[in-house]
């Protein structure tokens, strides 16, 4: 679990340039909630991983914290979906979102 908080902690750099870069819009919205719920999942991650490493391995706080996270994360996920594929934050449009629509119809123009 300690790697995969690591890893979260890394991935989240590049995350959060692209979400300053990006103009206020709706995509922008999710991209806040979705580092919102990340940075959440991130602490009870951690949080859970404390309480498990310190205690008994019965205890039942850090079952209750990963099925938290599970959702959190689950969620998250969801919002980095509307993001690619509803709104089009990617390196090149995507087929069928909103601003390869939008850009299609401005090379028509």
């Amino acid at each position: 679990m300690d790697g995969g908080i690591a890893g979260a902690v890394l991935a989240a750099v590049p995350g959060l340039i692209d979400l300053l870069s990006m103009s206020k819009s709706r995509a922008r919205v999710i991209g806040i909630w979705h580092l919102s719920i990340n940075v959440s999942a991130l602490v009870l991650f951690a949080v859970s991983f404390g309480i498990g490493s310190v205690n008994s391995p019965g205890m039942v706080a850090p079952f209750v914290l990963s099925i938290i996270d599970v959702v959190f994360i689950f969620v998250s996920g969801w919002l980095g979906g509307e993001m690619v594929y509803v709104e089009g934050v990617a390196i090149e449009p995507v087929s069928g979102t909103k601003k390869s629509e939008e850009k299609e119809y401005k090379r028509a123009a």
